[in-house]
């Protein structure tokens, strides 16, 4: 029987190609947070419409309802959806007010990035004036 060499015996020959480690696949609930964004923009839903039920999302997008219902967590918390209990998940109205407060409790240390921030501000609410207008 041939003896076997531990990992940091085993030297690779010099004209071989090392192997690479593999690039971490991103978390399974931000993939489906992706699949919801596209499913709300291909089928154009509006502010109030509903979203499948979760087990259907979850059969659909062949994952489990945890990863479907961290990802619906997660797009309540910048303001995409919202779900009403007992009811479902609904496309929130549009708002700047979850990306700002983010912001700003990001830059509260730098009276210098406030500034920044009201002047991010300032532009974003001028082209979404000028947008509606």
């Amino acid at each position: 029987m041939p003896e076997s060499k531990s990992i940091s015996e085993t030297k690779l020959n010099p004209d071989q190609k090392s192997i690479e480690p593999l690039a971490r696949p991103p978390l399974l609930h931000v993939s489906v947070q992706e699949s919801l964004r596209n499913y709300i923009q291909s089928n154009k839903l509006k502010a109030g419409d509903p979203l499948p039920p979760e087990t259907f999302l979850a059969q659909r997008l062949g994952v489990g309802r945890n990863s479907v219902r961290e990802a619906i967590k997660a797009l309540e918390s910048i303001g995409i959806l919202e779900t009403r209990r007992g009811i479902g998940v609904f496309v929130k109205e549009f708002s700047f007010k979850p990306l700002l407060d983010n912001l700003a409790y990001g830059l509260q240390d730098s009276l210098r990035d406030v500034e920044e921030l009201r002047e991010i501000r300032r532009v974003l609410e001028t082209g979404l004036i000028a947008k509606t207008i």
